[in-house]
Order: structure tokens, then C-alpha cells, then sequence
């Protein structure tokens, strides 16, 4: 039945009619008084649909006008499938002059008093309220984009006018594994799950035009475990080491958080899987296939993270080392996999200058990137070295290029 819709409700003794073959025992009519057991005369009330809950059977309704006697019911209601379904009736509101007009033949609407006021040798009825509130469930399916979705601790959270409450509704989906620093990698979990949207069931329990309780579930919610966020992390390393298309950032030098920001296009102030820079290298050594693994444990080792973060480049994915010699600081540019050689510039020792030697060695690499390589190494400047990648032996040449690395320290 829909909201709105109208019907009669017939009582006669002990049974409540929906049509001449569906009636129902007053047990299942709730909302009625206590002392309510029998209706001594034939009574029709018309009544309005608020809600219509097909599952359970149950129909929520208010009263719109009682009349005392027996009324044939309308072909259409006598013939209405919905109706055959019902099993019980919530009454929302009771009006109680309606309902003693058509319960009491001896009472009339003018003459009743509040049952405080009556005086002792009055007739008396139960002090009930003009009605009694009931509990309305409503229940409601639909999607969400998961780009609407929020991530928070222990789960997900969305907003939403639910049928027939106009009013938006937050609704929080648990799932333990989820965390607020997935909000900037959805792209991610949209390609992991394979889906754009979540299937949502939700219910909320309305009392008094207020809602009091309200819940949902999403099997594609459910469905994320720790191996989902294992495959979403390797799509992220995937999407850092060869991103699709142009990427904007302002700086060639990223921070964690600027890179992660930077590839998903969303601000964060987290490395969302990784706390540290070098978590982040040592995750992408371990999971994607690379010429330099031993010269990039090697730099991540001798790098100072008690002075500075690691710094990562794009295009080609790269990595900035600090390390030090007696008297100098070195910045040191390692590429993951390509066939670059390793650029080293020397830089004076002093803790409070290396943004500004970072900021120095960004510009040159911007315009190295520019294919302006051959033009800077000619120009040979003072405190640039490189040190060549020997691939013809992987472990010959790695030894060979760390050698290479610590003589070069030691000589400046």
C-alpha cells in the first residue's frame, strides 16, 4: 500500500475487518486501549497509510474520521491484494473522541470531561493520552556513489533523504579495517571492488515525526578485508611508480603526503598506508621489479632522516637521499629502474640550509626533465658528480658503483 492511500477498517466484536473475508484479532491492532477487548456495536474508521512495511506485513496508520455502524467496504478495497498481505496495524495516533463516539454508544463528544475532572459517581474511562506514539520503521534501498562516502575510523558514513522523511539522515556503515585516510584513494577502492556505487539497505525508526534510531548495511561494505586494502595499497604503489596521464604538482621534490596527494588527486595530510618515506621505498623495492634494489638499500640506509624526509620524484619515479661526508652534505638522485646514472651535488654542512639546497637541486632536476641533460653535464658545475650504473654483472657492478659513491664522499 502506499503512503497516502486511504481504506476502512471495520470492528465488530473481537475482530477487525479489512474486508468481508480478512480480518484481523484486536492483538494485532496495536494501539488500541488496554481495557479494549470487544467492540459492543459495529464501528467502520477510515484510516490513512503512513508507511507500508511488506516484509513483516505491518502497516503504520492515522485516523481520519470513525463512524458508528456496518458499512459495506468499497469494490476496490474488497479486491486490493496489499490488504490480503497485512498481518498487523500500527495505530500512530488515536483520536479519543472518535474512538469513545464509536466504542460507547452512550458517549457524546460534548459532554466528556478529563477523567480528573469527572466527579465520583460520573462514568470513567482509563487515563489514556489522546493517542500512544508508536515506533515507525521504515526501510529503504538504494546505491551511493562511493565517491559521496566518507571513510572514518571503523567505517563509512553518507547522508541521505530516506522515502517518505524528508529530512537528510546520516548513516554510518561499520567495518573495522576502514580508516579516514582512505577517503584519498576511493578511485581505488572503485577499481578494486569493481563498482562505482554500494548497494545500501537501510532502516530508521521513526517516532513522533523524530527519528530515533537509524541503521545500515551495504554488502560491498562487508566485503572489505585486509586483502582488499592490500590489493587498493598495490594499485596506489602501481599508480606512483607509473602514473596515467599528466599530473600537476607544484614542486618536482615531493614530500610523502605532497606525492600521495599529488597521485590521487586528493589533499591529505597522511601517507595513508606508510608513516614514514622509507616505508614507502621499502614496500615499492619489495613489490615492483627494480635494477637498483641494492643501491637504493644502500642510500636509504646512509639517508639522515633525523634532518630531513625523504624526497620522491615523478616521471621518472625517483628518489632524493641526504647523506654526509666529514665536512660536506650530499644530495643524492637515484631513479627506481631507469638506466640513469646517480647524481651527486655536494653541499655546505649546515642543518638550517638544506631546504635551500633542496630547493637549489629541484630547479636542476626541472630542467634536466626539460631534456636539458646534455647542456648541464657539460657545464661540468662545481660540487656535480655522477657515478654510472654497471649492468653487465648485477653484483660486480653494484659493488663497483658503491665503490664509486664512497670515494666520492671521501674526496670531498
Amino acid at each position: 500500500m502506499e503512503s497516502g492511500q486511504e481504506f476502512d477498517l471495520r470492528f465488530e466484536k473481537d475482530k477487525a475487518y479489512l474486508s468481508e473475508t480478512k480480518s484481523l484479532h484486536f492483538q494485532n491492532v496495536v494501539g488500541l486501549p488496554d481495557f479494549v477487548i470487544s467492540f459492543p456495536e459495529p464501528a467502520t474508521w477510515r484510516l490513512r497509510v503512513l508507511s507500508h512495511d511488506r516484509p513483516s506485513g505491518s502497516i503504520y496508520v492515522e485516523m481520519v474520521k470513525c463512524r458508528k455502524g456496518r458499512f459495506d467496504f468499497s469494490p476496490e478495497q474488497s479486491s486490493d491484494e496489499d490488504l490480503d498481505q497485512v498481518r498487523k496495524i500500527h495505530l500512530n495516533k488515536l483520536d479519543r473522541n472518535g474512538f469513545l463516539q464509536t466504542f460507547d454508544s452512550n458517549y457524546e463528544a460534548a459532554e466528556y470531561h478529563h477523567p480528573e475532572k469527572q466527579k465520583s459517581c460520573e462514568k470513567t474511562y482509563p487515563n489514556y493520552p489522546y493517542y500512544r506514539p508508536t515506533v515507525r520503521p521504515v526501510f529503504d534501498s538504494f546505491t551511493i556513489p562511493i565517491k559521496k562516502l566518507t571513510f572514518r575510523e571503523g567505517g563509512v558514513t553518507f547522508s541521505r533523504k530516506i522515502s517518505g522523511i524528508q529530512q537528510q539522515i546520516e548513516f554510518f556503515i561499520p567495518n573495522p579495517v576502514l580508516k579516514r585516510e582512505f577517503n584519498a584513494v576511493k578511485n581505488y577502492f572503485i577499481n578494486v571492488l569493481q563498482t562505482r556505487k554500494i548497494q545500501v539497505n537501510a532502516e530508521v525508526e521513526i517516532l513522533e515525526d523524530r527519528v530515533t534510531k537509524q541503521s545500515a548495511t551495504s554488502p560491498e561494505i562487508e566485503r572489505i578485508t585486509e586483502d582488499t586494502l592490500r590489493r587498493v595499497n598495490e594499485q596506489l604503489v602501481e599508480g606512483i611508480i607509473n602514473p596515467r596521464g599528466e599530473i600537476d604538482s607544484g614542486h618536482v621534490l615531493l614530500k610523502l603526503e605532497e606525492l600521495i596527494s599529488t597521485v590521487t588527486g586528493e589533499e591529505t595530510d597522511t601517507g595513508i598506508f606508510y608513516e614514514e618515506p622509507q616505508e614507502l621505498l621499502e614496500d615499492v623495492i619489495r613489490k615492483v621489479e627494480t635494477k637498483h634494489q641494492n643501491h637504493l638499500g644502500y642510500l636509504s640506509r646512509k639517508h639522515l632522516h633525523n634532518v630531513t624526509q625523504l624526497r620522491f620524484v615523478l616521471k621518472p619515479f625517483s628518489y632524493v637521499f641526504l647523506l654526509e661526508s666529514r665536512l660536506f652534505y650530499h644530495l643524492i638522485w637515484e631513479t627506481h629502474n631507469t638506466e640513469e646514472a646517480t647524481y651527486i651535488w655536494r653541499m655546505s654542512k649546515d642543518s638550517n640550509e638544506v631546504e635551500q639546497h633542496m630547493m637549489r637541486v629541484e630547479g636542476i632536476i626541472s630542467t634536466i626533465k626539460a631534456n636539458r641533460k646534455s647542456d648541464y653535464i657539460r657545464s661540468a658545475p662545481d660540487g656535480f658528480n655522477r657515478v654510472i650504473h654497471d649492468y653487465s654483472d648485477p653484483v660486480a657492478g653494484f659493488k663497483k658503483w658503491k665503490t664509486e659513491i664512497e670515494e666520492t664522499l671521501r674526496s670531498k
